[in-house]
Parts: structure tokens; C-alpha cells; sequence
């Protein structure tokens, strides 16, 4: 029971968990192969997490660590890749959900602009 399965990884502060990230930020390499977008029609799921700041889910979990990788990786605005960083700060602590629920789905709008119908963008609470 000592041996952890290998990808399973401890967070910053020593609990255990499953992590798409190292907890420096890096990504887990898979291979030697660059990252590869999502397939077309895959759902990803814009949804909250404490210390995520790209709250952005496909089936593989966690898209991205960082705002530029969403700008690299996508092609996405600077904006947009700001303001989803600035709603995933706000996710634990927002009082009024109401309003964040309606701000999540301007950020859907805006994901579905700029990236078109490729991939299915829904909003998980």
C-alpha cells in the first residue's frame, strides 16, 4: 500500500490527490508529443475550483495552469484569458451567484465567439 499508482500526485501542502498539473504548474508529460487540443465536439466545461486559474474542464480534467497557455495553446484574447482568471477568483468567495452565474455565461458567449462551434463550452456549478 506504500506505492501510490503513478499518476497520482501531492499537492503543495502534502494531502494526496489527483492533479492534471504538478503542483509547480507543470504539465504531467505523457509522452514526447506536444499537447494536442481537445478532439472537435468535445465538452469542455467552464467550472470553478479553489487555486484554479483556468477554469477550464475537457475529459482529461484540468485544460491549463496559466492564462498564457489558454492564450498559446487556443488562440484566445488576452482579455478573455483575464477575465476567466479573474472569475476563477472569485469563485469561492462570490456572494451574490446569481450575478456569477450570469458572468459565467457572458464567458460562454465569449469562448464560442472567439473559438467558434469547434468544441461544446457548458457551464458546471
Amino acid at each position: 500500500m506504500s506505492d501510490l499508482p503513478p499518476d497520482r500526485l501531492l499537492s503543495p501542502d502534502g494531502t494526496s490527490g489527483w492533479f492534471a498539473f504538478m503542483p509547480d504548474g507543470s504539465r504531467i508529460p505523457d509522452s514526447d508529443d506536444p499537447w494536442q487540443p481537445p478532439p472537435d465536439g468535445t465538452v469542455i466545461r467552464l467550472m470553478g475550483e479553489d487555486t484554479v486559474p483556468v477554469p477550464l474542464w475537457d475529459q482529461d480534467g484540468l485544460m491549463f495552469g496559466e492564462p498564457e497557455e489558454l492564450v498559446r495553446e487556443l488562440g484566445v484574447s488576452v482579455a478573455l484569458a483575464r477575465d476567466l482568471q479573474e472569475w476563477a477568483d472569485r469563485w469561492h468567495t462570490e456572494s451574490r451567484q446569481r450575478q456569477h452565474d450570469a458572468d459565467a455565461q457572458a464567458l460562454l458567449g465569449r469562448l464560442r465567439a472567439e473559438l467558434g462551434e469547434r468544441w461544446v463550452f457548458v457551464y458546471k456549478r
